[in-house]
């Protein structure tokens, strides 16, 4: 998950140029900004800061970027941070030279750090730092938090109609106070710490993708589309315990929702195609965020202002920009078939987000990508 702050981006300040002297000095590429050339391309230079408890550094080739790991801000010497930029750097290059086609730190990996002069300390695969072991994502009012949420997300599909509305409500308020609750405590946009990840791919952007996007606009992220080589991804932005609950709900949703469509053909025998499946999941998106925001407004809590509501906005805005700043909006048509669309919003109007969240893996030695 990546994490942006005002103190990562101190750190990348600090980080830029040492990777450009690796870069220029020592690969002797020519650099230009915030690219280098490669084969007369011009290749982009991009690093981020990401939390994990398994490792320090990667590479990610879907958007030529690397990844450092939030603790080496506080807890790396400057030639330990130098040696982890070279070892990723290596992977960057024989990634442009060879693509996925070598194993991750085969012959040919090793073969292009001795040509540099970089020695075992660069090219193992695993480093330790003092305490590894008490690396720990999130924190314990987050987790209870998140676990509160999943039940009552659970409980909404209760046949007791107004017991199920009560749950959306309470589920909505939980994560609206939270987010309020952590302005208050940071006094400012600025200073809270905003939180990426990938929690959903796809080979192309298709109309599920589209549908569980639509699904998750009323659970307090930013949600944007990654395109790269190898496809693309649905990222999700903001406050940790949001974030964490999107990737609960878009991985759910995306096994749940086939599961609809065939239970929607088996009713329904004049239903079928991909343009009836497209609407039929982009109808359960609708219907989802319908059913969440309608209970919402049936019962509006009374601790949470329509002035809360502007500021919690303008913070997702915030949060968006910040892990976004060039962000390029792009937007998609297709032709909607009335009857699949009908029964798919019907179904998402229906549906309860049951799959529980994976329980956090224990903390092992962290490694380099």
């Amino acid at each position: 998950m990546q994490v942006f702050s005002n103190t990562t981006e101190t750190f990348l300040r600090r980080v830029f140029p040492l990777l450009i002297s690796i870069i220029r000095d020592e690969l002797r590429l020519e650099v230009r900004r915030t690219r280098f050339v490669f084969q007369n391309l011009l290749m982009p230079i991009g690093v981020t800061v990401f939390r994990s408890s398994e490792k320090l550094g990667s590479f990610d080739p879907h958007n030529y970027q690397i990844g450092l790991n939030e603790r080496l801000i506080w807890e790396s010497k400057e030639v330990v941070l130098q040696n982890i930029l070279r070892h990723e750097m290596a992977h960057y290059m024989t990634y442009l030279l060879y693509g996925n086609t070598i194993a991750h730190h085969g012959p040919e990996y090793r073969a292009f750090c001795q040509r540099y002069g970089w020695g075992d300390e660069i090219q193992a695969a695993r480093a330790d730092l003092n305490q590894a072991n008490s690396q720990v994502e999130g924190d314990l009012v987050t987790e209870r938090l998140i676990l509160k949420v999943q039940k009552l997300l659970e409980l909404a599909s209760s046949s007791n109609r107004h017991e199920a509305e009560l749950a959306t409500i309470k589920a909505n308020q939980l994560i609206i106070q939270h987010n309020l609750d952590l302005l208050k405590e940071k006094k400012g946009f600025d200073q809270e710490t905003t939180f990426l990840k990938r929690i959903l791919f796809s080979k192309k952007n298709n109309a599920k993708m589209r549908a569980i996007y639509e699904a998750l606009n009323s659970f307090q992220v930013a949600l944007c589309f990654s395109l790269g080589q190898d496809g693309v991804y649905l990222e999700a932005v903001g406050p940790y315990a949001n974030v964490e609950m999107a990737h609960y709900v878009a991985t759910f949703l995306d096994r749940e929702m086939e599961i609809l469509w065939r239970k929607a053909m088996e009713e329904n025998p004049n239903l079928h195609g991909l343009r009836q499946k497209n609407s039929f999941f982009t109808g359960i998106g609708q219907g989802l965020t319908q059913k969440n925001l309608s209970a919402l407004r049936a019962s509006p809590s009374s601790s949470v202002s329509s002035k809360d509501l502007i500021a919690l906005e303008h913070n997702l805005q915030f949060h968006k920009e910040r892990a976004y700043p060039r962000l390029r909006a792009s937007f998609s048509s297709s032709k909607v078939d009335p009857m699949a669309h009908r029964l798919g919003k019907s179904a998402g109007e229906k549906l309860s987000i049951r799959k529980p969240i994976e329980p956090s893996q224990g903390t092992t030695p962290l490694r380099l990508n």
